[in-house]
């Protein structure tokens, strides 16, 4: 058992870059270094060609290298096995998307996303990242979506007695969008719809039918 007020160890990260799959234990050195590796080669249609165990891989000058190198590599004709104590990898991560992938954050970026479709590492599917870029842009309707709903509750107070309606109307439409809008961006992530359609379809009908209340409200 565990010493008292030992730290858990962190579990190992799997992650996307290029057509690689690759797990790593552990990170050092400012992401410089990797323990544990893992690497599974695919080809242009996404079938194993190759596995790769290091024990590290450490980059220098002239880029990524693997030690203690058992390598498979799948052949129409059967396996071939290989060992060596070095091998090159080629592979565009940097150091600083090592720390990101052992450190993430709650939040992703336009630009993480974007690399992530295009061959940068990647520690979510492709349709996880095309909704997340795509809400990104969506995102900043939520404040007037929410603004447009609770816009009757004010002219009704201005003009008359305070009424239950509109703050059901505000309250349950403001509900009713979130609940829409995570159902939706669910259904995008899991590839159920396009990226586009999970993104932008509960700010756009709900600003366009909120949009129809307030006119009407105010005639």
């Amino acid at each position: 058992t565990a010493a008292p007020g030992a730290r858990a160890a962190a579990p190992p990260r799997w992650f996307k870059t290029g057509q690689e799959i690759v797990r790593a234990d552990r990170a050092f050195d400012k992401g410089r270094m990797l323990e544990g590796v893992r690497i599974y080669r695919r080809d242009s249609a996404s079938l194993l060609t190759q596995r790769i165990v290091a024990r590290t891989a450490v980059i220098g000058p002239g880029g990524w290298v693997l030690t203690g190198v058992e390598a498979v590599t799948i052949r129409p004709d059967g396996s071939l096995r290989s060992s060596s104590p070095r091998l090159a990898w080629p592979t565009p991560l940097t150091p600083a998307e090592v720390v990101a992938i052992f450190q993430p954050t709650l939040q992703m970026s336009a630009l993480d996303a974007f690399r992530g479709l295009h061959g940068g590492p990647a520690t979510v599917g492709a349709d996880v990242l095309r909704t997340r870029l795509f809400r990104l842009f969506a995102e900043p309707l939520m404040p007037l979506v929410m603004l447009l709903l609770a816009a009757p509750i004010v002219l009704v107070h201005a003009r008359a007695a305070p009424r239950l309606g509109p703050v059901l109307y505000g309250i349950g439409g403001g509900l009713t969008y979130l609940v829409a809008d995570g159902l939706l961006t669910a259904s995008g992530q899991t590839g159920e719809l396009p990226a586009v359609v999970a993104a932008w379809t509960a700010p756009v009908v709900f600003a366009m039918a909120a949009l129809t209340v307030l006119l009407y409200a105010e005639s």
